[in-house]
């Protein structure tokens, strides 16, 4: 299931990866009716997809979500959701997860975001000059969005 899981969000992951970021690149996004759309808006990429599968509706929801709430952070959802469902899948490689733990898995990460101070240095290493916010009201209202579910463990 939880392999699942990181397979639906790595394939999201990868439409809007590279449209994420100062140097992202536009997506040119053509609907059934012939209507075309350029843009490097995740959360206008993700708004036109069709999913079928159940956890990808749920991951666009929720990226949908934020984005409504904050007015931005749905590539960077989708992107961290990805992460850390690819990192659980490869610690847990072979281990049957249920719900309720991958639900505490999620929560320690999210509780070790709020205490990583070296997370900000890594993110502007790599991104360089990056506007982060130190309001840990902010960070938590932002990740709790992002690892509510319907499962309460």
């Amino acid at each position: 299931q939880l392999a699942n899981l990181a397979r639906v969000s790595q394939a999201l992951a990868r439409v809007v990866a590279s449209s994420f970021g100062p140097n992202g690149r536009d997506k040119m996004i053509v609907s059934p009716t012939g209507q075309i759309v350029i843009t490097n808006h995740g959360s206008t990429i993700l708004s036109k997809l069709t999913v079928e599968h159940p956890a990808a509706r749920f991951m666009l929801t929720c990226a949908n979500r934020i984005e409504s709430e904050f007015g931005d952070g749905a590539t960077s959802m989708i992107l961290m959701l990805s992460g850390a469902l690819r990192y659980l899948n490869n610690t847990t490689e072979g281990q049957r997860l249920s719900p309720i733990a991958l639900c505490r898995c999620l929560k320690y990460i999210h509780r070790r975001l709020l205490q990583n101070n070296e997370l900000e240095e890594a993110l502007k290493k790599k991104y360089g000059r990056i506007l982060l916010t130190r309001d840990r009201q902010t960070i938590f209202k932002a990740l709790s969005s992002l690892l509510r579910t319907k499962w309460e463990g």
